[in-house]
C-alpha cells in the first residue's frame, strides 16, 4: 500500500503469503462480518429471587397485619364494658357480696333497735340509711376499680397495638426493600453482562491482531518525500507503518450523495479539489485492497474521521499527516475550513483507500484529503 501524493513507498516483501495470505483474507471476512453481527444476548439467570423463606415471612407478616384482634383493639372496641363479658360477671359478683352484706347488716340493726324497742324510731332508720350510704359508696368505689382499671389498661393495650402494628409495618417495609435490592441486583447484574458482552468483539480482535503480526512476513519499507509536507515525523513518533487509508463507516463526499468508503467502485464520481483548490467531480480509478492498521480517531471543529497515521490531510500550508498538523492550521474542508481539536488512539481495524483522477483529492467526512496512490 502506498503513501498519498506526497510521499511515496516501497515494500520489498509481500506481508502475507502462501497459505497465510488466504488465511488473512478468511480472517478479514469473519471480522467484518462479526462486526456486523450483534453479540448474542445472555441466556443464563443472572441472580437468584426471594427464598420460599422471605415470601413466606412476607405472606404471614401481611396477615399478621389484618388480624381482627389486633385491629378491633387499635380502634378501642374493648373499651366499651359490654364487649367484656368477664368483666360485667366480676363486677356483678362483687356487687351481689356488698348486696349480702348489707342485707345482713340491716338484719342486725333490725334485731338490736327492736330488742331496745325503737324498731320504729328514726335513729334505725338513720342507722339503715347509713349502711345503704355506705354500700352504694363501696359499689360506686368498685365500679370505678373494676371498668375504670379495665379502662386504662385496654387503652395501654391499645397503644401497644399501635405500636406493634407500627414495628410490624417497618419489619414489612424492610422486607420489601430487601425484595427491591434483590431485583435492582439483578438489574445490574444484567447490565454488567451486556457490558461484558460489548467488549468480546474488541478483545476477539486484539488476539487476530497478534496472530496476524505473528505470521507476518519480514518488509523493508523506504519513504521518499517530493516536496510537501512529509509524514516522516508522524510515522517516527507513532510508530505506524505509511498506509493511508480510513476505517469503515468513512463518509465520501459524493454528487450522487455520500458513501461508505468500503463501499466505494472503480467509476464513482466523487468531489475533489483541483490545482486552483476549486471543488470538482473526478472518478475514482484504482481500489486499495483492504487492510488492518492502527486507527487515529481525528476529532475536528467540523466532526470526525477515523484513520491512519500517515494519512496526509490537506491544509492550507499543504498536504500535512495528522502528527504534523497544530489546532491553529486551518484544514481544507467541503464547507469552509476546519480545526483539529484532538487525537484519540483506537484500536486496531481494517481500512481502505481508493485512487481519484485528477489531483488526488476527495474528501472523507467533509475533509479534503489525498488518496491511494
Amino acid at each position: 500500500m502506498g503513501g498519498g501524493k506526497k510521499q511515496k513507498q516501497t515494500t520489498t516483501t509481500t506481508p502475507y503469503s502462501g497459505e497465510y495470505a488466504s488465511w488473512v483474507n478468511d480472517v478479514k471476512n469473519q471480522l467484518w462480518q462479526k462486526n456486523k453481527t450483534p453479540a448474542e444476548a445472555y441466556s443464563g439467570q443472572l441472580s437468584v429471587g426471594m427464598s420460599d423463606t422471605q415470601k413466606n415471612a412476607m405472606s404471614g407478616f401481611g396477615n399478621l397485619l389484618n388480624t381482627g384482634a389486633l385491629t378491633d383493639t387499635i380502634n378501642g372496641k374493648f373499651l366499651d364494658p359490654n364487649s367484656n363479658p368477664y368483666l360485667s360477671q366480676y363486677y356483678d359478683q362483687a356487687a351481689s357480696k356488698v348486696r349480702s352484706t348489707l342485707a345482713d347488716n340491716n338484719d342486725y340493726v333490725n334485731s338490736q333497735f327492736n330488742q331496745r324497742g325503737l324498731y320504729n324510731s328514726s335513729a334505725r332508720q338513720e342507722a339503715l340509711q347509713k349502711q345503704s350510704d355506705n354500700a352504694a359508696d363501696t359499689m360506686a368505689d368498685m365500679a370505678t376499680n373494676i371498668y375504670g382499671g379495665a379502662y386504662t389498661a385496654e387503652r395501654q393495650n391499645q397503644m401497644n397495638a399501635i405500636g406493634q402494628k407500627g414495628g410490624l409495618l417497618s419489619n414489612y417495609f424492610g422486607m420489601g426493600t430487601t425484595e427491591q435490592n434483590t431485583n435492582q441486583a439483578a438489574l445490574d447484574a444484567q447490565y454488567k453482562e451486556w457490558l461484558r458482552q460489548q467488549g468480546v468483539d474488541e478483545n476477539d480482535m486484539d488476539r487476530v491482531m497478534q496472530l496476524l503480526g505473528l505470521v507476518k512476513n519480514p518488509s523493508q519499507t523506504t519513504t521518499s518525500s517530493d516536496g510537501g509536507s512529509s509524514a516522516a515525523g508522524a510515522v517516527g513518533s507513532i510508530g505506524s507503518a505509511l498506509i493511508t487509508c480510513f476505517a469503515a463507516g468513512t463518509k465520501i463526499s459524493m454528487p450522487a450523495g455520500d458513501k461508505n468508503i468500503e463501499d466505494i467502485q472503480v467509476g464513482d464520481k466523487v468531489y475533489s479539489l483541483n490545482d486552483k483548490g476549486e471543488k470538482v467531480v473526478e472518478e475514482v480509478i484504482n481500489l486499495m485492497p483492504p487492510g488492518v492498521a492502527s486507527i487515529y480517531d481525528v476529532v475536528t471543529t467540523k466532526g470526525n474521521v477515523r484513520c491512519t497515521a500517515s494519512q496526509p490531510f490537506v491544509t492550507v500550508k499543504g498536504s500535512l499527516c495528522i502528527e504534523d498538523i497544530s489546532k491553529n492550521i486551518d484544514i481544507i474542508g467541503i464547507d469552509g475550513i476546519v480545526n483539529l481539536i484532538d487525537v484519540f488512539v483506537w484500536p486496531p481495524d481494517i481500512v481502505y483507500d481508493f485512487t481519484v483522477s485528477g489531483t488526488g483529492i476527495f474528501f472523507a467526512n467533509g475533509l479534503a484529503v489525498e488518496g491511494w496512490e
